[in-house]
C-alpha cells in the first residue's frame, strides 16, 4: 500500500484493550519500538486485528511534535521516541525536521520555521518526537 504519510512503524500487534466505542492497539517493531493507536472498535473488527497480526502504523509529519527538553514538557502524547536530528529542510514558512532513532528509523516532523528558530534546532541535537494515539493510522499488512 502506498501512502503520503512520512512516518511508518511495522511489527506485530503485541497488546489490545477494548472499550465500547474505541479500541487500543499496540504494535512492536523488530527493534523494540512500541507504537500505540486508538481506533474505533468497528475499525478494529473490520481490520480483523488479533495479537500477532503484522501491521503498519503511519503518522503524518504535521502530527509529530518535537520536544527539546523532556523535563519541561509533560504532555498527553503517549508515543515518545528519542533520537538525534539528522537533517532540517527549512522553507519560507515550514520546515521538515528528520530525526534518526537509535535503530536508524527516521521520524519526520513538519513544523514552522519560527518553531525551528524558537527551539534553536540544529543537526545533531537530541530531541523527543511525540505523537498522540489518535494520530496513528493502522494498516493491515
Amino acid at each position: 500500500m502506498k501512502t503520503s504519510a512520512r512516518n511508518s512503524f511495522s511489527g506485530p500487534v503485541t497488546a489490545i484493550k477494548h472499550g465500547k466505542i474505541l479500541s487500543e492497539v499496540e504494535l512492536t517493531t523488530p527493534s523494540g519500538n512500541k507504537v500505540v493507536s486508538v481506533i474505533t472498535t468497528e475499525s478494529f473488527h473490520n481490520l480483523g486485528i488479533v495479537e500477532g497480526l503484522p501491521m503498519t502504523a503511519t503518522i503524518k509529519a504535521p502530527n509529530v511534535i518535537i520536544l527539546k527538553e523532556p523535563q519541561a514538557g509533560k504532555t498527553s502524547a503517549r508515543n515518545r521516541f528519542h533520537g538525534k536530528i539528522a537533517r532540517i529542510n527549512e522553507g519560507m514558512i515550514a520546515a521538515e525536521v528528520v530525526v534518526a532513532l537509535p535503530d536508524a528509523t527516521e521520524v519526520c516532523a513538519l513544523i514552522t520555521d519560527v518553531s525551528v528558530k524558537n527551539l534553536g534546532l540544529k543537526v545533531g541535537d537530541e530531541v523527543w518526537m511525540l505523537f498522540k494515539v489518535f494520530a496513528v493510522v493502522l494498516n493491515a499488512d
